[in-house]
């Protein structure tokens, strides 16, 4: 089985948090003694990398420059909770330090994804106002108003058409 880490962090995070809430880093050796997130791709994948390393887990690079590891189905809750635990220990999961015109930017490009989205067909609801969106600790993006059975069918259709800025 192949697991892959690369992609759109949030996404990653979300998906793990959703996945393993409550898990703790206890036990886990520390070879990455970070308090900052990660700032760029490159970044995040030396430190997951060293950090997944180092609980017996080496990245396997593709041919795509993403990276993946090798489990058994016995080892999957054990690599998701250890996989949790270093996106933890990294600072993945903080957020980055940017300034009022970096947000906006990025709130903007989200905003250009909505717009790219409905030109797709989809028929999404009006993302927040800048100020909503700050109030809400930036905690929208337009995928996540996207019909689960559009996402099921169309991801990489979608995901081709309208990539998600990647927030670092």
């Amino acid at each position: 089985m192949h697991t892959s880490i690369r992609g759109n962090p949030v996404v990653v995070l979300a998906v793990l948090a959703l996945a393993l809430s409550g898990c703790s880093t206890a036990g886990l050796s520390t070879v990455v003694q970070e308090t900052t997130s990660p700032t760029s791709q490159q970044d995040f994948d030396a430190k997951m990398n060293a950090c997944m390393a180092q609980q017996g887990w080496d990245a396997i690079q593709q041919p795509d420059g993403s990276y993946s590891f090798e489990t058994t189905e016995e080892q999957r809750e054990l690599f998701l909770q250890v996989n949790s635990a270093c996106l933890e220990l990294i600072g993945a999961n903080l957020e980055p330090l940017k300034s009022d015109d970096e947000w906006r930017a990025i709130y903007e490009s989200l905003v250009d994804v909505h717009e790219c989205l409905n030109s797709q067909g989809l028929q999404l609801p009006e993302p927040p106002s800048f100020q909503a969106w700050q109030d809400m600790e930036r905690n929208w993006g337009p995928y996540g108003d996207v019909p689960i059975d559009d996402i099921e069918e169309r991801l990489s259709e979608l995901e081709g058409a309208c990539p998600q800025p990647t927030v670092w």
